[in-house]
């Protein structure tokens, strides 16, 4: 499993990214039926709070949910992307 992300609002110019990390994928999660894979808009209210573990965060995220019922930001900063933990435990 992967996910790919096109940088550029899906133009037949974007930039594309392939994120894999067999560890995180192999989980019974996202090995059922409906992937716990979630566009978290820089609009949403949820973001104001996802704001201060991913500083440089720009544009649109996205957020993976992991086995422990905590959701993981994966977020561009500008130059490449990252990940973002919140501080909440499961």
């Amino acid at each position: 499993m992967a996910l790919v992300l096109a940088l550029g609002g899906g133009t037949p110019s974007a930039a594309c990214t392939v994120i894999q990390n067999r560890r995180f994928f192999a989980t019974p999660i996202w090995e059922e039926g409906d992937k716990p894979v979630h566009i978290l808009s820089r609009n949403d209210p949820a973001a104001l709070v996802w704001r201060q573990f991913a500083r440089r965060w720009r544009g649109d995220g996205i957020l993976l949910g992991t086995e422990a019922g905590v959701d993981v930001l994966l977020y561009w900063d500008g130059r490449r992307y990252r990940i973002a933990y919140a501080s909440e435990a499961p």
